[in-house]
């Protein structure tokens, strides 16, 4: 059965993925996870007594924590010019790998590892750029 799997269409298929799943997966992380502990910290501050110290402090807490989220929501964006050419580039050294790899001689090979390892530098500068976080006036992250 896997005799008749064309590996290097595969190989061409994974490279295409790659970028798509980073972006998806860096486009995912943001406030959610905040939020989801918030949640967590008011189910457990309906737990505490009223008028005890515990939940005047779990206030206090629940106070910082929307704040943060305020701020994120307010201030947070996306580098949408380095989620481009960090895919771009990822796209490109993936392939040119590839391309290295599938030459007959064996340094064509080892020379693939150059295109690999920048294609790496490249999926993870696309995974930092497609987060929303807040960032400075050139847009790198606070």
């Amino acid at each position: 059965m896997l005799e008749n799997i064309d590996w290097r269409m595969v190989g061409q298929v994974l490279a295409t993925a790659a970028p798509l799943a980073v972006a998806a997966l860096g486009a995912s992380r943001g406030p959610g996870a905040l939020r989801s502990r918030l949640r967590h910290d008011v189910d457990m501050l309906d737990k505490l007594p009223e008028g005890t110290a515990a939940r005047a402090s779990m206030l206090g807490y629940l106070d910082e924590q929307i704040s943060r989220i305020r701020k994120l929501d307010a201030e947070a964006t996306r580098d949408v010019t380095a989620s481009v050419l960090g895919a771009v580039l990822a796209l490109v050294f993936i392939w040119g790998a590839i391309w290295l790899i599938d030459r007959e001689d064996w340094w064509w090979q080892i020379m693939a590892a150059g295109p690999a390892v920048l294609a790496l530098a490249a999926l993870i500068y696309l995974f930092e750029a497609v987060q929303r976080v807040p960032r400075d006036d050139k847009g790198h992250p606070i």
